[in-house]
C-alpha cells in the first residue's frame, strides 16, 4: 500500500485569506461559472474555495456563489471534488460590492493508460507504474515522483493513471512495488542460480532516466497506448549488520532506490512506503533482489505511537556488478541542535511583539512524532531555542513570522558557516556543535506590478514571475523566483523581498520549478524587464505580456 502525504506550505494559504475590515464594512458576493478552458461547457460538482473563508461546489450548471466575504484580496482556488490540489485559480479584489459573471476556465485532467510488458512481450501484473517530474528543489536539480498519479498493473499487464496535470512534462516509470522482506534473503549465494530482477524501465524501454521520452497532455486528454517494455538485470545482494548505539541490535530498515525516491519537491511532497522489514537481535541484515543502482537505507530502532524512535541512521549505497558484504549500518541516537535567531543590525525598540515560527522538516521522510522533526518552535527576535533529539539527516529549514512583520523577511540561515537559506541543511555535516543561525532583517519592500494589453486595458489572470538579477545559476534562480497571478484588475503585488535587482514579466504560461521553464527563464533573463528594489522600496511596473520562447 503506498501512503503519501502532500505537504502545502503555510505561506501558501496565508496568501487566500482577506485582509481584516472594520465590522461596519459591508460583506459582499462572488459568482460566476466554472468552465472547461478548452470546450467552455459548465463543470458541475467543483469545489470552489478561499482557504477557509468559503468553501462550495458547483451546481449542475457550474455555478458557484461565494457570499459574506469583507472587503479584502482572496485567492480562489478551483478543483474536481476528488483532486487534493487545485486546477485554477483567480486573484479577486472585494471592496464590499457584489462581483459577478466571475467565471473561472479550469485546464480539464487528462489521463495515460498501456501495458506493462517483458522483454518477450508478455505481460507484467503487480509493477507500480508513476509519473515522475524532473524539477529544482533546494537549488538543486532532481527527479521526484508526481503526486497522486500513479497505477498498478493488472493480470494483462494493463494500467491507467488519471487526473494527470496538462501542459505539464513528465517522465513514466514502471518499478517493483514495495513489499515486506526478511531480514535474511534465501536468494541463492551463487549469482549463477540466482533469477534475474525486474529494473525501474521508463517508458517506453529504457532502464536509464536518460533515455526516457518526455509526456506532455493537452487538457482533457486521454493518451492510450503508452506501452513500456520493462528491463531485467542480473540479481544483486547487500550483506551486514545493523549497529546501534551499543552495537549489533535489533533495528527497523527500509530501502530505496533513489532519483526519483520519496521527499519533499517544489510542490509539497510524496511518501511512498519502501521495502522493509525487521532485523534478529544481531542486527544481520542481507538484502536482495537488487539491480544496479543508488540506494538508501534506513536502520531505526523498532517504535510504537507510545515509543518514539530512539536511535536512527541512513546509509547510501551504490550497487553496481557485484554483491556487497560488510557493509556497517550505523545508528545514533538524536542530538541537539542550538538554534539562534539575531537582527541584521541593531535590534528595533517595536520589535517585542513578533516571533519567528521555526521547523525542522526533513526532506525524504515524514517527521517522527515526538521529536524534533515534527513540531515548529516559536523564537523571540532576537532569542535562541534548542532542538532536542534530532536525528543526522537531511532537513528544510521553514521559517514563518507570528506577529507584525511588515518589512521583515530572512537575509540568511547557516549551519556550520555555511547558508542554508535555498538548500537542504545536512545535520551532522558541520563540525560538533555548530548551531543554526538565522538573521532576520527589516528592509524588505514589495514590487507591484499592473499588466495591460497595448491599448491599456488591464489583464487578469496573468502570471507575474520575478526573481533577482544576481541569481548565479538556473538552481538559484529556481530557488528565488517569486511568481504570482494579476486581479481582476491587472494587478499583482509581491510578498516582502530583500532589496536588490530583480528581472520581472508576465505571461499567459505558468511558471514553475520544473528544469523547462527555469530554462526558459535562465535563457531569456537578460532580455526581461529590470527593476531595482530599495530598502524599503515598493517600485510599481507596468508590464505586457511576454511569451518565452
Amino acid at each position: 500500500m503506498i501512503a503519501r502525504i502532500c505537504m502545502v506550505a503555510v505561506a501558501a494559504a496565508s496568501l487566500a485569506l482577506a485582509q481584516s475590515s472594520p465590522i461596519d464594512q459591508p460583506t459582499a458576493s462572488i459568482s460566476g461559472v466554472v468552465r472547461d478552458k478548452v470546450t467552455k461547457q459548465p463543470l458541475a460538482n467543483y469545489v470552489v474555495d478561499t482557504s477557509g473563508n468559503r468553501r462550495v461546489t458547483t451546481d449542475s450548471s457550474g455555478k458557484y456563489r461565494l457570499s459574506g466575504l469583507p472587503p479584502g484580496t482572496y485567492r480562489i482556488d478551483v478543483q474536481a471534488s476528488e483532486r487534493f490540489l487545485s486546477q485554477a485559480t483567480r486573484m479577486i479584489v472585494l471592496a464590499g460590492q457584489d462581483l459577478d459573471n466571475i467565471n473561472i476556465d479550469v485546464p480539464i485532467d487528462g489521463s495515460i493508460s498501456g501495458r506493462v510488458l517483458d522483454e518477450n512481450g508478455e505481460p507484467v501484473p503487480g509493477l507500480w507504474v508513476q509519473l515522475v517530474s524532473h524539477e529544482y528543489y533546494l537549488g538543486s536539480a532532481g527527479y521526484f515522483y508526481a503526486g497522486q498519479a500513479s497505477s498498478t498493473t493488472d493480470d494483462q499487464g494493463r494500467y491507467t493513471i488519471g487526473r494527470i496535470p496538462p501542459g505539464l512534462s513528465f517522465l513514466l516509470m514502471a518499478a517493483p512495488k514495495a513489499t515486506r522482506i526478511p531480514a535474511h534473503s534465501q536468494v541463492p549465494l551463487n549469482p549463477n542460480f540466482r533469477k534475474r530482477v525486474t529494473v525501474r524501465t521508463w517508458y517506453p524501454n529504457s532502464p536509464s532516466r536518460e533515455g526516457a521520452a518526455q509526456l506532455v497532455l493537452q487538457p482533457g486528454e486521454h493518451r492510450e497506448g503508452a506501452d513500456i517494455e520493462v528491463k531485467r538485470s542480473p540479481n544483486y545482494c547487500v550483506e551486514g549488520t545493523a549497529m546501534g548505539p551499543n552495537g549489533a541490535a535489533e533495528m527497523a530498515f527500509n530501502i530505496e532506490a533513489l532519483q526519483p525516491s520519496s521527499g519533499s519537491n517544489s510542490h509539497g511532497g510524496t511518501f511512498v512506503m519502501a521495502p522493509n522489514g525487521k532485523t534478529g537481535p544481531d542486527g544481520k541484515l542481507r538484502i536482495c533482489d537488487l539491480s544496479p543502482g543508488q540506494y538508501r537505507v534506513v536502520i531505526e530502532t523498532a517504535h510504537s505511537a507510545s515509543e518514539p524512535v530512539a536511535s536512527f541512521g541512513v546509509t547510501y549505497l551504490t550497487v553496481k556488478d557485484e554483491d556487497q558484504r560488510g557493509v556497517r549500518f550505523m545508528t545514533s541516537p538524536g542530538r541537539t541542535l542550538e538554534a539562534e535567531v539575531a537582527w541584521d543590525g541593531a535590534s528595533p525598540e517595536d520589535a517585542s511583539q513578533t516571533k519567528l515560527s521555526l521547523h525542522l522538516r526533513p526532506t525524504l521522510r515524514t517527521g517522527f512524532p515526538g521529536l524534533a522533526d515534527w513540531d515548529a518552535k516559536d523564537v523571540d527576535i532576537p532569542g535562541k531555542v534548542s532542538f532536542e533529539n534530532l536525528f543526522f539527516d537531511e532537513y528544510q529549514v521553514q521559517t514563518r513570522f507570528r506577529g507584525p512583520s511588515q518589512g521583515l523577511y530572512i537575509k540568511d540561515i547557516t549551519y556550520g558557516g555555511r547558508s542554508v537559506l535555498h538548500e537542504p541543511l545536512r545535520y551532522g555535516s558541520a563540525m560538533e556543535g555548530s548551531g543554526l543561525r538565522v538573521v532576520v532583517a527589516r528592509d524588505g519592500g514589495t514590487l507591484a506590478a499592473r499588466v495591460a494589453d497595448k491599448d491599456g486595458n488591464p489583464i487578469a489572470d496573468a502570471r507575474v514571475v520575478l526573481f533577482p538579477a544576481d541569481a548565479a545559476s538556473e538552481g538559484a534562480l529556481a530557488a528565488t523566483m517569486v511568481t504570482g497571478q494579476t486581479d481582476q484588475l491587472g494587478r499583482y503585488t509581491s510578498k516582502i523581498l530583500p532589496p536588490a535587482s530583480y528581472y520581472v514579466f508576465a505571461g499567459e504560461e505558468d511558471f514553475d520549478a520544473s528544469i523547462e521553464s527555469v530554462a526558459k527563464l535562465w535563457r531569456s533573463r537578460t532580455t526581461l524587464q529590470k527593476v531595482e528594489l530599495a530598502p524599503g522600496g515598493s517600485p510599481q511596473v507596468n508590464l505586457e505580456l511576454v511569451t518565452l520562447m
